[in-house]
């Protein structure tokens, strides 16, 4: 059964990786999408499993019994100031540079 997990994780893995690439590669060769970049959330199920991946500022929630949870961080230096204490969420929310990926 570990076996398994570790083929859909490597499965969800490839996965972004290869939308990464066309996408990086499409920034480098059309110059009307210099820069460009995108997020991603994903949740792989198999049987009672769920397997999740993130990159960037998009965020995965669960809701159960009617709460909604956060369930990934942002990877963004803003989370990742608040994470080391320099902001709290509520200063996070006014702060104007939200949206620098790392």
């Amino acid at each position: 059964q570990a076996a398994a997990q570790q083929a859909r994780d490597t499965q969800l893995r490839d996965a972004i990786q290869r939308a990464n690439k066309v996408i990086y590669q499409t920034a480098r060769t059309q110059a009307n999408c210099e820069g460009m970049g995108t997020t991603v959330v994903a949740g792989l199920f198999f049987d009672d499993k769920l397997t999740i991946a993130h990159v960037g500022d998009s965020r995965m929630y669960r809701c159960r019994e009617g709460k909604i949870e956060q369930v990934t961080q942002d990877h963004s230096l803003l989370q990742e100031l608040v994470s080391r204490g320099f902001y709290t969420p509520e200063e996070a929310q006014r702060a104007a540079a939200k949206n620098y990926v790392t």
